[in-house]
């Protein structure tokens, strides 16, 4: 009965075998289906249009150029200054330079609307001074010395001002000192001086201890009797001169009047540059004149007019003498 039994069992196992076998051979191994989606109606679009930009001819971008020693103010947040566009025939080079930072900094971020090159002029010894000049250094601005010096009026004189009155050791002592008080000069403008720069003792000072300290001199030209062209090329010093201001209205005009005034000075000015090949005009921190800047700069650029730093326009000795021999 066992083995009956046992012979029942093996006869199954066969059986249940070939029946393995028999479905393995006639039916083909599963693989695994990666089903089709059929996409949505937005999904369809941006397919069509990637396979339209993909099929597209390239697009030719257009490159500005940054002059290497104008390069354009580079922001840690907002990008980097605009410059003229390559296709653009300059016709003249234009320096601006913003006066009597220090005072606070509340109109700072302004600046940082101009995209383009400026340059700034920090007065010596305020609240803000030190900490303007680093930002607007770290921000790709060029920063310059506004020099007291003493004024015919003696109206709003700093405590800092050079007096004709000084001898030639106090007039060096103080001059370094307010050098070594504002941050990453590269040169230096007047602040006033309507006095002072019609004297050809101090100025000669001054000129040649900045000299000595490898910095220039704007000459802003707060009187038409200044001496600094004349004595200038025999000091050495690199020198430049201002083309006149931008905002110095008188206080009672009102904002749009105000604006009226800036607009005129800036086309006078772009006209001396167009004729002369570059200007440097001098302007002030104030809101209306930043903000202004700020608009029309890039107009101007349009036009071909390069924006440049002042370190670009000043002259050395031998050619403000040519220039004066004109």
């Amino acid at each position: 009965m066992r083995r009956y039994y046992l012979i029942g069992i093996i006869l199954l196992i066969v059986l249940i075998g070939a029946f393995w076998a028999f479905n393995s051979a006639g039916a083909p191994r599963s693989e695994k289906v990666e089903m089709k989606v059929i996409p949505s109606s937005e999904d369809a679009v941006r397919t069509n249009l990637e396979s339209n930009i993909s099929s597209a001819p390239p697009i030719k971008a257009e490159v500005s150029t940054v002059p290497s020693q104008s390069a354009p103010p580079q922001e840690s947040v907002e990008g980097q200054a605009s410059v003229n566009p390559e296709s653009t025939p300059v016709k003249a080079q234009i320096a601006i330079v913003i006066d009597d930072w220090g005072y606070n900094g509340s109109v700072l971020p302004l600046l940082y609307k101009i995209k383009s090159p400026v340059t700034i002029a920090v007065i010596p010894h305020h609240r803000f001074s030190k900490s303007i000049a680093r930002e607007a250094t770290q921000r790709g601005y060029q920063v310059i010395l506004h020099l007291p010096l003493e004024s015919e009026s003696h109206l709003a004189a700093e405590k800092d001002t050079l007096n004709c009155s000084m001898g030639e050791k106090e007039l060096r002592q103080k001059l370094n000192a307010l050098l070594e008080s504002v941050p990453d000069i590269v040169g230096v403008n007047n602040h006033q001086g309507s006095k002072a720069t019609k004297d050809v003792k101090t100025m000669s000072i001054v000129m040649s201890e900045l000299n000595k300290n490898g910095l220039f001199f704007l000459d802003s030209r707060t009187t038409r009797k200044s001496i600094c062209a004349k004595i200038a090329p025999s000091i050495g010093i690199k020198f430049a001169q201002s083309d006149g201001f931008i905002d110095l209205p008188p206080s009672h005009l009102r904002e749009k009047e105000y604006q009226k005034y800036v607009f005129k000075n800036l086309d006078r000015i772009s006209a001396v540059a167009e004729k002369r090949g570059y200007a440097i005009m001098i302007g002030h921190d104030l809101k209306v004149t930043l903000d202004l800047l700020s608009i029309e700069i890039p107009k101007l650029e349009k036009k071909g007019f390069k924006f440049v730093f002042l370190s670009d326009l000043v002259q050395s000795a031998e050619t403000t003498k040519d220039e004066r021999a004109k």
